[in-house]
């Protein structure tokens, strides 16, 4: 059940666009950070999806505010770690739900 809204949410995003907006950077990254956090954690975190292999993301970086803000700085090295690691954990659950289906449908062909 929980690969089905996967699927649902990747081909919606896929059909979208994605980037992840300031809105989840904040519900990720939790209340209390600047602004300028958030568009690093945001900036960040598309850039670890890409990386984990969630290949619609388009990773980037303002290099210049990245090398001159502190709270960009340190938000997108934040979002590109939490994205990375979460884009493993679905790729993990997303290959444990193939063997399983795999399995059940050898069962199946061995029954009939």
């Amino acid at each position: 059940m929980k690969l089905k809204f996967f699927l649902i949410g990747f081909l919606l995003c896929l059909l979208s666009g994605c980037a992840t907006s300031l809105r989840e950077a904040q519900r990720m990254a939790g209340d209390g950070h600047p602004d300028e956090y958030y568009e690093g954690f945001s900036a960040g975190c598309d850039s670890g999806l890409f990386s984990g292999g969630v290949g619609f993301y388009y990773p980037h970086r303002d290099k210049d505010t990245y090398t001159s803000n502190s709270l960009y700085n340190s938000g997108w090295s934040d979002g590109k770690i939490l994205c990375y690691e979460k884009s493993l954990k679905l790729e993990k659950e997303r290959q444990e739900y193939l063997r399983q289906r795999a399995i059940e449908n050898y069962l199946y062909e061995q029954k009939t």
